[in-house]
Formats: structure tokens, sequence, C-alpha cells
């Protein structure tokens, strides 16, 4: 039967797509208002309803660009279908970083090692598409320009959905206390 995600590649997403850039978040600037912000409401949940739906949304986005990357494989061979799988959702998890820096008014290179975090992580997913060894332990097929173009489509369609979502949560002020 065809899983589109073996045990390891779901792990090395885990690993590159959190890994390096969870280091380079640890180090981003502290807003300067956050002393001027009063504080959360101690009967507040952690996780208001609205930032539930947004990270759902967020979610739904990744899996079904995942999803669509996996369709498109699939009229190939099951091989480049999880490959696609595989790279796409690697591709949208690093999106996702910036993605949620842009929410917050975090400029791209106000942490210049997040952007190197995401380079080198995505270097690796790279390698592991075309190096020989690598596709044999990860069980990938090298991507093709139409298929790394696909990805590309899917990832500015996520970019393009995920902006209009923010542009709407953002206008609710409670959303951002």
């Amino acid at each position: 039967p065809f899983v589109p995600l073996s045990a390891v590649q779901i792990l090395w997403i885990n690993l590159v797509s959190d890994g390096l850039p969870a280091v380079a978040l640890g180090i981003d600037p502290i807003d300067p208002n956050v002393m001027k912000r009063p504080p959360r409401n101690d009967k507040e949940a952690i996780i208001s309803y609205q930032k539930a739906v947004h990270l759902f949304l967020i979610s739904l986005m990744i899996a079904f660009g995942a999803l669509a990357a996996c369709y498109f494989g699939m009229h190939q061979s099951a091989e480049l279908a999880q490959t696609m799988t595989f790279t796409c959702l690697v591709t949208l998890e690093l999106m996702a970083v910036l993605m949620i820096r842009s929410l917050y008014g975090i400029g791209l290179f106000s942490n210049p090692l997040v952007v190197i975090a995401i380079g080198v992580s995505f270097l690796l997913q790279v390698c592991i598409l075309y190096i020989p060894f690598l596709q044999i332990a990860f069980r990938t097929v090298p991507l093709g320009v139409e298929e790394l173009g696909v990805i590309l489509l899917i990832g500015f369609i996520v970019w393009t959905l995920f902006a209009g979502i923010n542009y709407v949560f953002k206008r609710h002020d409670r959303f951002w206390r």
C-alpha cells in the first residue's frame, strides 16, 4: 500500500524544519514595545479561540499543499509522489517560520541567523534529493524542473493565502493582545 511519507522522512521533517530554525529563533530580537502592553488576563486561555483558528488554518493550508504535491506526483509514480510530498512539507514548514514572523511584524533580516538556518535546512533537503546514498537512505528520487515548479507554485499559493488570512486576523485587535 502507498504511504505518502516514510517514518524516516517524518523524522527528517521534524529535524530539519524545527531544529536549526528553532535555535535561530531563540535569539530573535525582543519586541521593544513588549513592556508597554498590559499583562494577559490570567483567566484567559493561553491560546485564544482566534489564535487556535489561525493555527488550524495554517495547518490546513500546509496539509492541502502537501496533498496537492502528492496528487501531482502520483500521476507518474509512487516514489515521485512520496518525494514531492516530503519536499513540499519541508518547504512549507520552512516558509511557515517566515510567515509567522511576518505576522508579528518581524522583518525578514532582523535576525540573519533565521535566514541562514532556513537556507541550510533547505540545502540539506536538496542533498537528500540529489546525493545517491542519501536518496537510498530516505527513499527519494530526484525532482525535475516541473516537479520543483509545482512545489514552488504550491508554496506561492500557500504564502498568498496566508497573507490573506493574516490580513483578516490583523483587523481584529483582540487577536494580537
